[in-house]
C-alpha cells in the first residue's frame, strides 16, 4: 500500500514537473515572439536622414573612443562630418543627430552616450530651440532605438508626461504603438536593422550631393542688433540641462548654428544671451567673420536653403573641429593608429567624395575623361551606344540603370563601395560639342 502512494505521488510530482517545463517553454516563446514582432514592425528610420543607425550605433563604439560628439536635427546629420574631424587633425567624433531632434532628445541622448563614452567636446547645434512642433515622430526617431535603460525610462517617462499622444507602453512595447507594421514589412525589412554599410552613410553623417542655388546672395552679417526671438520654454530647459550635465562632467560645450539661409540676427541674439549666461562659446555660420575664416559660399555650399550638402558640411566640421582645440586637448589618432574603423571608414569617405565630383561634371568631354581614368581604379564602366533609339539594358541587382537615350549611354559602377555611382547620356550627334543629360 505506502509501495503504491509513492508511486501514485512520483507521477503526480512528475506531471507537475512536465507542466511547469511546459509553461516555461510557452513564457520563453511568448517573449521571443513578442520581441522579434516589436523589431520587425518598429519603423526603420533610414529614408534620407538614418536616424536610427545613429542611434543604434552608438552602442557598437569601443569604450572611451569618441572625444567629440555632435547632437542636433537633419542640419547636423547633413552638416556634422566626424571623418573631417579624423582626417585633418586625428580627432575621434561621432555624429548622434536625428531628424527633428528635439532637445529634450539630445539630452537623454546624450545622457546614454555618456554610458560609455567621454568626450572632450559636445556641439549643439541650435535651431532646435526655437521649434515648437511637438511631432511624435521626431521623439520616436530619437528614443525608438536607444536599448532600455534608466535613461530610455526617464526620457519616455518626460515624454508621456507631455500630452496623451505618447504612452510608457508604446515605447517600451513598440508592438503596440507599430501593430499595423506587419502590413509593411518586406525582404529588405528582414535583413537591414541598421545602414551603417549604406554607401553614404558615415560615422552618423549623411553625404549629398546636390546643389541649392539661392535666387540673391547671401553675405554674413557683421551685426545683429539687439531684437530677441522667443524661444520654446521646453526646448531651453533641456539645452541648459545639457550645458549643467556637460559642466558636472568637464566637458566642454560649443554651440553652433549650421549655415540656413532663413536663420535670423533675432534668433541669433537669442542663442548669443543664452550662450553668455551660461558661460559656453558660440558660434555662428552667418557671422561674416566665420564666413570669412571658413570660406563657406552659401551659393555652392548648400543642398537646400536649410542643410549644407558634403562640401559645405566639410568646411563646417573643419572649422568645428579647428575651434575645439582651443577648449581642449585631443590625441591624434591618425599617428598612433587608435582608430583603425576610423582609417577604414576614412577611406571610404575619400572615394565617395571622388564619386559625388563626377556627378557634378556636366561636360561631356570632362566626363569620358574622368570616366576613362577610373577604369584604372577598380570601377566598372558599362556603355552602349545608342545611335537608332534602340533598347540595351544593364540591370544591377534587379534595377535598370541604363538611360537609353540616343547617344553614348554610361553607367559606372564602384567596385569596392559596391553601387552605381552615376549613369549619363552623351549626345554625340551634336558637332563640336558633347552634351551630357542624367
Amino acid at each position: 500500500m505506502f509501495s503504491e502512494l509513492k508511486t501514485t505521488e512520483g507521477k503526480y510530482m512528475q506531471k507537475k514537473l512536465q507542466a511547469l517545463t511546459k509553461t516555461i517553454l510557452f513564457l520563453i516563446l511568448a517573449v521571443a515572439l513578442i520581441w522579434g514582432l516589436n523589431l520587425l514592425c518598429k519603423p526603420r528610420w533610414n529614408e534620407n536622414w538614418f536616424s536610427t543607425p545613429n542611434v543604434s550605433g552608438m552602442y557598437d563604439l569601443p569604450k572611451d573612443s569618441i572625444e567629440a560628439l555632435g547632437l542636433g536635427t537633419s542640419i547636423t546629420l547633413r552638416g556634422f562630418s566626424p571623418l573631417t574631424f579624423y582626417e585633418e587633425y586625428g580627432i575621434s567624433a561621432y555624429n548622434l543627430a536625428t531628424e527633428a531632434q528635439p532637445m529634450m532628445g539630445s539630452y537623454y541622448l546624450l545622457k546614454e552616450f555618456l554610458r560609455n563614452q567621454s568626450p572632450k567636446v559636445v556641439y549643439v547645434e541650435v535651431w532646435g530651440l526655437f521649434d515648437d512642433s511637438n511631432n511624435e515622430a521626431m521623439y520616436r526617431k530619437a528614443f525608438d532605438y536607444m536599448k532600455l535603460s534608466s535613461n530610455k525610462w526617464e526620457a519616455i517617462k518626460e515624454r508621456s508626461k507631455m500630452d496623451g499622444s505618447s504612452s510608457l507602453l508604446s515605447y517600451v512595447f513598440p508592438l503596440y504603438m507599430y501593430h499595423t507594421g506587419w502590413k509593411d514589412i518586406n525582404k529588405a525589412q528582414l535583413t537591414e536593422f541598421n545602414a551603417t554599410e549604406h554607401p553614404l552613410y558615415f560615422e552618423g553623417f549623411v553625404m549629398n550631393n546636390q546643389t541649392y542655388y539661392p535666387d540673391e546672395e547671401i553675405s554674413g552679417w557683421t551685426s545683429t542688433g539687439s531684437e530677441l526671438y522667443d524661444f520654446v520654454e521646453l526646448n531651453y530647459k533641456y539645452l541648459k540641462k545639457i550645458t549643467d550635465l556637460c559642466r558636472s562632467k568637464g566637458i566642454q560645450v560649443i554651440l553652433y548654428k549650421g549655415p540656413e539661409v532663413d536663420w535670423s540676427k533675432e534668433k541669433h541674439n537669442t542663442v548669443q544671451k543664452f550662450a553668455d549666461e551660461a558661460g559656453v562659446p558660440f558660434i555662428d555660420f552667418r557671422m561674416k567673420e566665420v564666413i570669412d575664416e571658413t570660406g563657406f559660399d552659401f551659393s555652392v555650399d548648400m543642398a537646400d536653403p536649410t542643410h549644407t550638402n558634403t562640401n559645405g558640411a566639410i568646411e563646417v566640421s573643419s572649422y568645428l573641429a579647428l575651434k575645439a582645440s582651443e577648449f581642449a586637448a585631443f590625441k591624434d589618432g591618425r599617428l598612433k593608429g587608435l582608430y583603425p574603423w576610423l582609417d577604414e571608414s576614412l577611406a571610404r569617405f575619400n572615394r565617395e567624395r571622388l564619386n559625388e565630383d563626377l556627378t557634378r561634371v556636366w561636360d561631356g568631354v570632362e566626363y569620358l575623361s574622368r570616366v576613362a581614368a577610373l577604369e584604372k581604379e577598380d570601377y566598372t564602366v558599362y556603355k552602349a551606344e545608342n545611335d537608332l533609339g534602340e533598347a540595351t539594358s544593364v540591370i544591377i541587382a534587379g534595377t535598370e540603370y541604363l538611360l537609353n537615350q540616343k547617344g553614348l549611354n554610361i553607367v559606372v559602377y564602384d567596385n569596392q563601395n559596391n553601387h552605381v555611382v552615376d549613369s549619363v547620356t552623351i549626345d554625340t550627334s551634336q558637332e563640336g560639342e558633347l552634351l551630357l543629360y542624367r
